[in-house]
């Protein structure tokens, strides 16, 4: 790679890792501001939820005091005896029921004004110390189901036909429904409280309705202190989804359900919606789950905060960070070209002074740079120059000397070794028939002898006589004479002039290819490799395999078998003259192979796993 290339990918690479890195920081961040918020929204969920609750279970104690009130208690207990003298209490109430206001009085005719003047007190007291209206709706009946004291709001004059009236009689405490009351134009809570002597015998109930304008009042001032500090939307719903406080003064949107409430229960303190624009928004809730032994009505806090408010800031961010690395990035590009212009320039002189070099032109005059650095190189170059003209001059004397005296020594021992050779043949092929003649006139031998003695006599000639041929192969280099013959031919020739154990089996190929070649010399090379294959087994079970493979660009004889594998470390010298590592071999069979297949412009090569020789036919020598 080009250093121009290289130094334009690591300025660039730089710039794109602190851009990634910083955009990996912001998005980090914004996710733990994403975090933070959905804490802090949940946080104030809980909060006002719980200020509800609480607020809902003070008003109930503040209830519960005013059946205690004497004067409430001494009103009922009048009442209750003037009923007891009553014959038909039933006609009695069927008679007087009717509708009462605000001057609500006594149908009795015991005078039970002053709880009422109490209740309305009471009322009054609330109302100024809390600057709003806080019951809607707020009377006391006797234990026969009478109104017998009228606080504020209407009430029937008979209640004991009336489903809350028995069930806070049985249970001592009733809790209704938020429900709109078209005579007081509000939403509100009916509460009933039974009320008791002091031995604990009931007496009567009282019936208040909580208006919903004074359960919201806290939660309208922290609203608007949430809008104040930012722009969050605060809706509270009842355990059905239906909106009771909007988020603003109540309109239209009140008792309707929010669409996504089904995913409340689905997800955990906040999820995501998208608004009708298609924005992300971050939805936080708590619902209730009262306070002290009130259980809460299972209302819901919800506070909206669109996603987009909060990562404002950081999508500025971003946007300056994404103009700075691209303003970055065209800088390093141009710094990089200018740089790597400086030196790039003398380098490729310097590379083209090396070629020159390498390619045997010593003379080559260099330039002179300002940059120091090239400066050291050039004078590097300028040595090394003179230095290899020297070397390469000496090594061209030193190999003319060494292939001078190899070609000598080579020659020296050849001859010899012809020499040598053919003075052991005469006399091996006089010994080969003395040894035939004595056969012939053995018949009064001992037959044990015999077995004993002509089979090792003809071994040891053979051996003698193989190794005698194997020298006179190697240093008698004679022409080839090609011809166009079956390489199964050749095989099956060679198997012929062997003698195979009865441990070694043979696998010979099922196709068939012809080569131009020298019959006699392959075979030679065929026998070669087939008994170092036997040689290698040893005594053992062993396979040659024989696999001939031919391909687009060339025929492949490959001599394949199981024996031990060669060791790595001489695998490389087997095919060296006089290298063997057998006790009687000459180490000349691979050398002679090699030189035969050599010598008709083909290859040999081996490898293990398993064994394999494999002789490799060029198809552009064999069609030339």
């Amino acid at each position: 790679m080009k250093i121009s290339i290289l130094l334009t990918i690591n300025v660039v690479a730089l710039f794109l890792i602190f851009a990634v890195t910083s955009f990996v920081i912001i998005d980090i961040n914004s996710q733990e501001l994403r975090k933070s918020v959905e804490l802090r929204n949940t946080s104030l969920a809980d909060s006002m939820i719980l200020d509800i609750d609480q607020y809902i279970k003070n008003r109930i104690d503040d209830f519960k005091t005013i059946t205690t009130v004497e004067e409430v208690r001494s009103s009922i207990v009048k009442s209750n005896d003037m009923f007891r003298n009553i014959s038909d209490i039933e006609e009695f109430l069927d008679s007087k029921e009717q509708t009462t206001d605000s001057e609500f009085r006594f149908l009795t005719e015991v005078n039970l004004e002053d709880a009422s003047e109490e209740l309305a007190e009471l009322i009054i007291f609330y109302e100024e110390s809390f600057g709003h209206n806080i019951i809607d709706e707020l009377f006391i009946t006797n234990e026969y189901g009478a109104s017998i004291a009228l606080g504020t709001g209407t009430s029937d004059y008979r209640q004991d036909d009336e489903e809350w009236w028995q069930l806070t009689k049985r249970d001592g405490m009733y809790i209704g429904k938020l429900e709109y009351n078209d005579n007081y134009e509000e939403f509100s809570i009916p509460f009933g409280m039974r009320i008791v002597d002091d031995e604990g015998n009931f007496v009567g109930v009282m019936r208040v309705a909580l208006s919903l304008d004074d359960i919201l009042s806290d939660l309208v001032d922290d609203h608007e202190i949430l809008q104040q500090t930012g722009t969050r939307s605060v809706f509270l719903v009842d355990e059905s989804g239906k909106i009771l406080y909007p988020g603003t003064e109540q309109d239209s949107s009140i008792q309707k359900t929010i669409e996504y409430f089904p995913q409340i229960s689905k997800n955990r303190d906040t999820f995501e919606i998208k608004n009708n624009l298609g924005e992300p928004i971050l939805v936080s809730y708590s619902t209730s789950i009262g306070f002290e032994d009130f259980r809460g009505f299972g209302w819901t806090i919800i506070i909206e905060q669109a996603e987009h408010q909060l990562l404002d800031d950081f999508s500025e961010i971003r946007e300056t960070v994404i103009i700075a690395s691209v303003i970055g990035l065209i800088s390093a590009l141009i710094i990089s070209i200018l740089i790597s212009r400086s030196i790039t320039n003398p380098l490729s002189y310097l590379v083209d002074v090396a070629r020159n070099i390498a390619q045997g032109n010593f003379d080559v005059k260099l330039q002179k740079h300002q940059i120091s650095e090239i400066k050291t190189i050039e004078k590097s170059f300028e040595k090394m120059s003179v230095d290899l003209k020297n070397l390469v001059e000496t090594e061209k004397e030193l190999a003319e000397t060494r292939a001078k005296v190899k070609n000598e020594r080579f020659a020296a021992m050849g001859e010899l070794s012809a020499n040598v050779a053919h003075d052991l043949k005469n006399p091996l092929a006089s010994i080969k028939s003395a040894t035939n003649i004595i056969k012939q006139n053995s018949n009064n031998m001992d037959p044990k002898l015999k077995e004993l003695v002509f089979p090792k006599m003809d071994r040891a000639i053979s051996r003698i006589t193989h190794q005698i041929d194997e020298v006179l192969n190697y240093v008698r280099i004679t022409p080839i004479n090609l011809i166009e013959v079956s390489i199964q031919k050749i095989i099956t020739s060679s198997f012929e002039s062997l003698s195979i154990p009865n441990n070694v089996e043979i696998v010979k190929p099922d196709i068939d290819f012809t080569v131009k070649c020298d019959v006699e010399k392959l075979e030679i090379v065929f026998i070669n490799l087939i008994l170092n294959a036997i040689q290698a087994f040893e005594e053992k079970q062993g396979r040659i395999k024989i696999n001939l493979i031919d391909d687009k660009k060339q025929k492949t004889i490959e001599f394949e078998n199981d024996g031990p594998a060669i060791p790595g470390d001489i695998l490389q010298d087997i095919f060296k003259p006089l290298f063997t590592t057998k006790q009687k071999g000459t180490g000349l069979g691979l050398a002679i192979s090699k030189n035969v297949i050599e010598q008709h412009g083909w290859q040999i090569t081996v490898k293990n796993n398993p064994v394999t020789f494999s002789i490799i036919v060029p198809k552009h020598i064999q069609n030339s």
